[in-house]
């Protein structure tokens, strides 16, 4: 009688690396990447978000201080109204 056995091997998307996994695995072991089982692109549109949400965060600071430093110069309050 023939018994087929079967042996589960993981690929971390990232390195390539291929392992038997002896318990649940959380990251890669030569990589120990987390992202192991993402595919390539995933870290690449994680930074794009991540850079695009600083960029809008920085243009509304800019408007943010534009908006005071106007104030301040008219002598005004944050509804642009000027103190007369």
């Amino acid at each position: 009688m023939e018994m087929e056995i079967i042996i589960q091997t993981l690929s971390c998307s990232r390195c390539g690396h291929q392992w038997v996994p002896r318990t649940i695995t959380r990251q890669c072991p030569r990589c120990k990447s987390f992202n192991w089982n993402m595919d390539k692109d995933y870290d690449k549109r994680k930074r794009e978000f991540s850079t695009r949400s600083y960029d809008r965060r920085k243009r509304n600071q800019i408007k943010i201080d534009n908006l005071i430093s106007n104030i301040i110069q008219k002598g005004g309050d944050q509804n642009g109204r000027t103190n007369q």
